[in-house]
């Protein structure tokens, strides 16, 4: 079983590897997700794959960045799917993350449980992040979001991005990772200072430090 990094922030968020008891919560974050099936069979297959995925390799693979085929990965790269808990403990997001290219964080899934929707909560899990990226030593963090958003949180968050300087249009491209689904998605690409500048900007975050710990 590969270390997978916990990151830990003083103001008590924390982002952790998924475990097996995360069954249910996972399952129901990813009912309604927009982005490809999700079937009963598709999100089993899903939870099990990511707990699979993170027992391969060492997280410290990432930081030294040698996470390619040349360095002995396979051309999946080396996958991270993380919860994501508020500081009493209660986990209400999942994100499945990718390392495939030196020095770039590809963020593949982004899930929050339906309970905890509609609370802002996007913004401290963005901000949470940072220190990850810290700890693997990111240069450069890629994602995709949907043209057309399903949920209205993607709204103040693409105004959060644009405040950053990201750029949330380097593509318009259709969902072909994900089978079943054709969503045409936007890819986005965030520097070091730009991905910082998310954690600057996130109210109450500005001093918040992190704590890097292995499961």
């Amino acid at each position: 079983m590969a270390a997978n990094t916990i990151c830990t922030a003083s103001n008590g968020w924390k982002m952790r590897p998924l475990e097996e008891s995360d069954y249910t919560f996972f399952m129901e974050s990813f009912k309604d997700y927009p982005l490809g099936s999700n079937s009963y069979a598709a999100r089993v297959n899903r939870f099990s794959g990511c707990l699979y995925r993170n027992s391969l390799y060492e997280d410290s693979i990432i930081k030294a960045k040698k996470v390619t085929i040349a360095d002995g990965v396979d051309g999946d790269g080396v996958v991270r799917t993380y919860v994501t808990e508020r500081a009493d403990g209660t986990a209400i997001q999942i994100r499945v993350l990718i390392m495939h290219e030196p020095g770039v964080k590809v963020a593949r899934a982004y899930a929050m449980h339906p309970t905890y929707r509609g609370n802002g909560y996007i913004h401290q899990c963005e901000a949470l992040g940072v220190g990850l990226n810290r700890e693997w030593d990111i240069d450069i963090v890629r994602g995709w979001l949907e043209a057309t958003p399903t949920f209205p949180a993607i709204t103040p968050m693409r105004a959060k991005y644009v405040t950053a300087g990201i750029n949330l249009d380097m593509s318009t491209d259709t969902n072909v990772q994900d089978h079943g689904n054709e969503s045409l998605i936007k890819k986005l690409e965030a520097s070091k200072t730009q991905y910082e500048a998310l954690k600057t900007n996130c109210p109450g975050w500005a001093d918040v430090t992190y704590t890097i710990s292995t499961s």
